[in-house]
């Protein structure tokens, strides 16, 4: 009786050792669990974060780098072509074809034009001589039900919708609430180029730190990074020639006066519009203090900064609002009625200009 007694004893003891260590295991979990998921504090529930300048890794707590899905595939872009973004898609298309613009109209028999917002036409208004391309493409809001014969195809990670017409030689693609038509010999090579847009991963849920090689710069009010190799201009004036932004340059003003010269007529070819890195910032009197086309514009609270990005307008000529290559946004500093305007080129990937957007905030 003695031997069972102690058998018990030891029995017992062992299960109480077992106990104990599963308790401390399960605390020793949940102590890493809150430390390591949840060490964002306030960042990680409101979607607020704070990353380091130029020099630092920059790491923000409680957001998410882009994942490779959500970039822009630049690998998408054969040589010699050059994104045609509209919204939160783009496809490639030859460097010399033409992006329609409202107000132009194209007749005869161009070699290749990409009209945005709109359909392909069948006639054009005005013309002598039938408009009839070579090549064609229509990037445009909106999708509709597609044929019985479509099929679902993976292209750079997005999937599409893809309808063939064999007599016309057209392709249609429907993506993320998108349509994108093409037409003539290069069309499947134009659709097999759609990929997402850098200003959809600017605008996304994302966060972009800023690598070491970046310049810090304190401007107006405004303090954020940029790559180190561009070069600087400084200006007096608001307004200029609205084209496409001056590549790996950064223009500082201090927006005294208004400037509004006769512009030339420039290049609509998918080349020359393409999106290039580079950014202007506009601050002083000059700039308006209320703009009637942030209306709809999606705004939010950035490093103590609120940001109002403006919406994507398809109007006459160009202008900040409707480059497709630009991201023009007023950006309010604390105590200020009249805010800074900046535009940042939306090139490449997208994280660049994401990073750029994410460094601006009020100077100390």
């Amino acid at each position: 009786m003695v031997i069972i007694e102690e058998a018990r004893r030891r029995g017992r003891w062992r299960r109480s050792l077992i106990g104990l260590g599963i308790v401390l295991v399960v605390a020793l979990g949940l102590g890493l669990g809150f430390g390591l998921g949840f060490g964002g504090g306030d960042g990680a529930g409101n979607g607020q974060a704070s990353a380091s300048g130029a020099g630092g890794t920059g790491a923000a707590r409680g957001a998410t780098p882009p994942p490779r899905f959500s970039l822009a595939d630049v690998g998408a872009t054969p040589p010699g072509w050059a994104a045609v973004p509209l919204r939160g898609i783009q496809v490639s298309v030859p460097t010399s074809w033409q992006v329609a613009v409202l107000g132009r109209t194209y007749c005869g028999q161009p070699g290749g034009v990409v009209f945005l917002g709109s359909k392909i036409p069948s006639t054009e208004p005005g013309c002598t001589q039938a408009f009839d391309a070579t090549n064609a493409v229509s990037l445009r809001t909106g999708s509709q039900p597609a044929p019985p014969e479509s099929k679902q195809v993976l292209i750079h990670g997005l999937k599409v919708t893809l309808t063939t017409e064999h007599r016309t030689g057209t392709e249609t693609g429907y993506v993320n609430g998108m349509t994108v038509t093409a037409s003539g010999p290069l069309a499947a090579k134009v659709i097999r180029t759609i990929t997402r847009s850098p200003r959809s991963v600017v605008l996304g849920p994302y966060w972009a730190s800023v690598p070491r090689t970046w310049r810090h710069v304190d401007f107006g009010g405004l303090s954020f990074s940029e790559p180190g190799h561009w070069a600087v201009q400084r200006a007096t004036w608001f307004g200029g020639c609205p084209y496409n932004i001056d590549p790996s340059t950064l223009v500082l003003s201090t927006a005294r006066s208004f400037f509004a010269p006769g512009c030339p007529m420039r290049p609509s070819t998918a080349g020359y519009m393409a999106a290039r890195e580079g950014m202007k910032v506009f601050t002083g009197p000059a700039v308006p203090s209320t703009r009637a086309q942030l209306r709809g514009a999606k705004c939010r609270s950035l490093n103590g900064l609120r940001v109002c990005v403006h919406p994507y307008r398809l109007e006459r000529g160009y202008s900040a609002t409707n480059y497709p290559g630009l991201l023009t946004a007023d950006v309010y500093l604390p105590g200020r009625a009249r805010p800074d305007l900046v535009e940042i080129g939306l090139n490449g990937s997208g994280t660049m200009p994401l990073s750029i957007l994410n460094s601006l905030r009020p100077t100390r």
